[in-house]
């Protein structure tokens, strides 16, 4: 029958499809960055510490001090495992022993103490990092990179990586799918803790703060006996707060904060899943909605083709059929429209999702979602597909399988075609849907046509970036000069208007500044207020055409050790 009608079948798969496809791209992100759980066992025991942080930008902050991720593993005994790990930067460059000097870009993680083994993460080869490991120069590789980079040779253990001046041996790869603990980005090479002879001081913030409970011990129970220590630490220095940049009028709240133990069954938050999970849950509210309009059109559809079908509907119902007969034949074809939909649903999700992926973060801050096609994909497809088959199919089903043989024989079917009763909902239903969507839909593209026109402040046009990395970041006087020598070649090639230098590019994406040190003006308190600041070099504000509003541009002098000169933004 679905051949015999080979247009209207074409017409509804083709429309759910499309709908289907939208729906699993959009549950494929919201599942890889939000919901599924870390690959590791029990992911319902792991909690990680957080804390409210006032006059900041941020609502509350993850990462700890050394000197208070001490004390906590002191009175964290009996209660619950703690270890740290760091945030996970930029792209940084490695160099590998056969490379001959060739950089990989990697991103990097540090993890202290008995981290994998309280994860419960597997080696595939070697081993994993331990409590002995800290202050070691050793790494443990992922096992992606692994593959990606050595081809899965077992004769990586032993051999030697450069990172920031320094070897590393390779002493093991962690088990496939793990990829670490903060959604939204994937680690290639894990270190120990390299700095456990570093200084212990209060305002050395690097770890973020993570832990499995004992069996039988409750998040609270955890939480009250790290809360102690805390706020004895934060008693003990509250002129760290002032002296950085912290309102006075804050201090109380300051001293008497609460811990915070969040469950980390599903990771810890990141900058990706902080700037996109609002984003992804309206992604996915009008996709569905979409899906809605979809099953409305094909309903409207096969509820017309159902009245072409009175007649063969009375032939069955006249030869012994009865109605569950005639509603299970008719939802057997709307189910087998929904199954082909799914497949090319799935195909279609699996196409678009990754280019997706790709426009979340800046490619020297890349993000990373695990979008495969598991158990949690299909199960999603298959109650689509169920749920679809019910949304179009069940109204027709209805309709056809209730027309009267007597009437539909005798009038040719005619009297019952004219019978659209049930039309008038289908079709009122889907302008709502519509009407909906086109608005929010044009309410989207609005907001990115003025976001397009944004005035930067500066010049993109023509503009070409590159960066420069220092093999050795202790030899720093040399690597600046080297590069001040750079570009003054870079102006002297005759198709450069101009060129200049700065730290980071203008345009961070996700890896931006946060905080940073207040600053003093002479006569005054420190500022509450905390700036964001650019060190650039002299020929940056004419290579990016930013116009200075008074006053003059920085030039050679300025570049000289002990410079006091500054520019400010209007």
């Amino acid at each position: 029958m679905l051949r015999k009608n080979a247009g209207v079948t074409a017409a509804a798969v083709l429309s759910l499809s499309l709908a289907i496809g939208a729906c699993t791209a959009a549950f494929s992100l919201i599942d890889a960055l939000i919901l599924r759980p870390l690959p590791v066992p029990d992911p319902g025991q792991l909690i990680y510490c957080s804390y409210p942080t006032f006059g900041m930008s941020l609502i509350e902050n993850t990462y700890t001090g050394a000197a208070l991720f001490d004390r906590f593993l002191e009175a964290s005994a009996g209660k619950v495992e703690l270890f740290g790990i760091s945030y996970p930067g930029p792209l940084q460059p490695i160099t590998l022993d056969d490379s001959s000097g060739e950089e990989e870009s990697v991103r990097s993680q540090r993890i202290s103490g008995d981290g994998f083994r309280i994860l419960g993460v597997q080696p595939v080869i070697g081993r994993v990092l331990t409590a002995s490991d800290d202050g070691r120069r050793v790494a443990v590789l992922n096992y992606s990179f692994w593959g990606r980079r050595f081809g899965s040779s077992p004769t990586v253990l032993g051999r030697w990586l450069g990172f920031q001046g320094k070897q590393f041996q390779i002493v093991g790869v962690v088990r496939n799918g793990f990829d670490g603990l903060i959604p939204g980005y994937r680690m290639d090479v894990w270190f120990p803790n390299t700095n456990a002879s570093a200084s212990r001081g209060p305002s050395s913030d690097w770890d973020q703060v993570w832990g499995r409970l004992k069996p039988g011990v409750r998040s609270e129970q955890a939480r009250q006996a790290l809360q102690v220590v805390f706020t004895n630490y934060r008693r003990d220095h509250t002129d760290e707060f002032l002296r950085s940049g912290g309102p006075p009028d804050q201090l109380a709240k300051y001293k008497n904060a609460q811990l915070i133990l969040s469950a980390g069954a599903s990771g810890s938050p990141s900058m990706v899943r902080m700037d996109f999970e609002r984003p992804l849950w309206i992604l996915a509210t009008v996709v569905a909605l979409v899906l809605l309009i979809a099953c409305s059109n094909i309903a409207n559809l096969l509820v017309a083709r159902a009245a072409a079908r009175e007649r063969e509907m009375a032939m069955r119902i006249s030869i012994g059929a009865g109605r569950g007969r005639l509603m299970q034949q008719l939802l057997i074809e709307s189910g087998l429209m929904a199954s082909v939909a799914c497949i090319l649903g799935l195909a279609i999700a699996a196409a678009t999702a990754p280019s997706i992926v790709n426009l979340l973060s800046p490619s020297d801050f890349p993000a990373y979602l695990d979008l495969q096609i598991g158990w949690r994909m299909l199960g999603f497809v298959a109650f689509i597909g169920i749920a679809t088959t019910l949304l179009f199919g069940l109204a027709p089903a209805l309709r056809a399988s209730g027309v009267s043989p007597h009437e539909a024989l005798k009038a040719g079917g005619a009297k019952q075609s004219s019978k659209i009763g049930l039309l008038r909902p289908l079709l009122a239903s889907q302008v709502g849907f519509s009407f909906v969507v086109l608005f929010l839909g044009g309410l989207l593209l609005i907001s990115f046509q003025k976001l397009t026109s944004v005035d930067l402040g500066f010049s993109k046009d023509r503009v070409v970036l590159f960066d420069i990395r220092m093999k050795n970041p202790a030899r720093n006087d040399k690597a600046y000069l080297a590069a001040l020598q750079l570009l003054d070649s870079v102006r002297r090639i005759p198709t450069v208007q101009a060129a200049g230098m700065s730290l980071e590019g203008l345009m961070g994406g996700d890896y931006a500044w946060v905080m940073r040190p207040g600053i003093r003006f002479p006569g005054h308190q420190l500022e509450s207020v905390k700036p964001r600041y650019l060190p650039v070099s002299m020929g940056f504000f004419e290579t990016m055409q930013i116009r200075l509003m008074d006053g003059r541009d920085l030039d050679a002098r300025d570049m000289a050790p002990g410079s006091t000169a500054v520019v400010v933004k209007q």
